[in-house]
C-alpha cells in the first residue's frame, strides 16, 4: 500500500483497506512515530510485535491513563501467545529507550492524531478515529483523514510542543506490562528470561 506525498485521504468505517491496514502501512514506512491519544485502549490495538518494532522511535502522549483499565487489558492481552509477544516487544522498546510515554492531562487536544516521519523525509498526519478493531463503537460515520506535507509538518511541531510540556509515565506503564507478563499462566515455561521480580504498582 502506497500513501502518496501531496495527497490527502479520507477513511470511514466502510473503507477498504480499513483504518487498521492503512495505519499498518504508514507505520511500516515510518522511521519515527508520534501519537497523541486522549484515552488509550490497549485491548483495541492489534498491531503485532513486528510492526511495533519497525520505527526507530515511538513517542506517545496521553491525556490520561486509567491504571485499573490498562492493568486489566494488559492481563487480558497476556492470555494469548501473540499478546505476550506484543507486551514483550513493548517492554524491550521501553528498556532500550526507543518507546516513551508521557501524559498531559491539562493540555487537551481533539481529535486524536498520529504523525508518521518517513525514512525518505516525508511526513504524514493521520487524525480522527484511532480504532483498530471491528465492529466500531457506533453504527454512524467514523472518520479519519490523512494529510501530508505542510499540514503534517505543522502538526509535528504542535506535537513537539505538547511533548515538551508532558510528564514521563514510561516506568509505571512498563511495570503494568511487566507484571501482566509475570502473572500470565505458563509464561515462565515459555520465556524463562521474563522472570524478573515484580515491583509494587503504585496508582496515581
Amino acid at each position: 500500500m502506497v500513501i502518496r506525498t501531496h495527497a490527502s485521504h479520507l477513511l470511514d468505517e466502510r473503507s477498504d483497506p480499513d483504518f487498521r491496514a492503512v495505519y499498518g502501512a504508514l507505520l511500516g514506512a515510518a522511521e519515527r512515530l508520534d501519537v497523541a491519544i486522549q484515552t488509550p485502549r490497549l485491548a483495541g490495538v492489534t498491531l503485532g510485535p513486528a510492526e511495533i518494532a519497525r520505527p526507530s522511535r515511538i513517542r506517545m502522549v496521553l491525556a490520561n491513563l486509567r491504571v485499573l483499565t490498562t492493568t486489566a487489558e494488559a492481563e487480558a492481552l497476556s492470555a494469548t501467545a501473540r499478546g505476550r509477544a506484543t507486551l514483550s516487544t513493548l517492554i524491550d522498546r521501553f528498556d532500550e529507550g526507543s518507546l516513551e510515554v508521557r501524559t498531559a492531562p491539562l493540555a487537551g487536544w481533539s481529535p486524536d492524531f498520529s504523525v508518521f516521519h518517513g525514512r525518505d523525509g516525508s511526513r504524514h498526519l493521520m487524525m480522527g478515529l484511532h480504532w483498530f478493531v471491528h465492529p466500531y463503537p457506533h453504527p454512524g460515520p467514523a472518520l479519519a483523514a490523512i494529510l501530508s506535507d505542510v499540514a503534517a509538518d505543522h502538526i509535528a511541531a504542535r506535537f513537539d510542543a505538547l511533548w515538551g510540556e508532558a510528564h514521563d509515565i514510561t516506568p509505571p506503564v512498563r511495570r503494568i506490562f511487566r507484571r501482566a507478563l509475570d502473572l500470565a499462566p505458563g509464561i515462565h515455561a515459555e520465556q524463562g528470561r521474563l522472570g524478573e521480580p515484580v515491583r509494587p504498582l503504585r496508582q496515581g
